[in-house]
């Protein structure tokens, strides 16, 4: 008889694979691919429990676990995220540290603000320090910067991703990120 727990770990893995494998891109500065990862359509199994469904989008990679919170907790406490627990304590690679597992997992939230179809919730940026800034978008602040923002979230312009993410908001609700990351305004873009 199936059980649900069988499927724990790959789930993890492909979760944590998906932001490596999106920070590998960031940093190589393929921000189409990136896009096109994102956005795309992905194949269910057929025997998927999804009725009459046959494509899903990137948030079905997205994944919680009790069953990690019961094993990754401190004996009496429950962490804020398990998963994010287990990516940073996996996190031991020089040339994709976790600060850029972070940040991808910020530009996954940010194309669900422009989908609101689409829900995710950045888990590992319960380990970002307030002040912390993401180096992909410091550098959006110069003209370059930005057009690699563009380039990455399919936009022609300022007004139209400004425009995206803040109508995205209004849909979702605000779920804590009404006003940006940390005190950087979505309004300032």
């Amino acid at each position: 008889s199936f059980q649900d727990n069988w499927f724990h770990a790959h789930k993890s893995f492909a979760y944590e694979t998906l932001l490596y494998i999106i920070a590998s891109l960031i940093k190589n500065k393929s921000f189409q691919t990136t896009n096109e990862l994102i956005t795309s359509h992905y194949k269910l199994p057929d025997t998927s429990s999804y009725s009459n469904l046959q494509f899903c989008g990137i948030e079905e990679f997205y994944y919680h676990s009790d069953y990690l919170q019961d094993k990754l907790s401190p004996p009496g406490q429950r962490l804020n995220s398990a998963m994010a627990e287990l990516f940073k304590k996996n996190a031991n690679r020089t040339d994709i540290p976790f600060d850029d597992i972070m940040q991808s997992d910020l530009i996954i939230q940010m194309f669900s603000l422009m989908n609101p179809t689409r829900h995710w919730f950045p888990q590992t940026l319960y380990y970002a320090p307030y002040s912390y800034r993401f180096l992909f978008f410091t550098r959006a602040a110069t003209h370059k910067g930005f057009k690699n923002l563009l380039t990455l979230t399919g936009m022609s312009d300022k007004d139209e991703l400004k425009n995206c993410i803040l109508e995205g908001i209004s849909k979702q609700g605000t779920r804590g990120w009404n006003s940006g990351l940390r005190g950087s305004s979505y309004e300032g873009l």
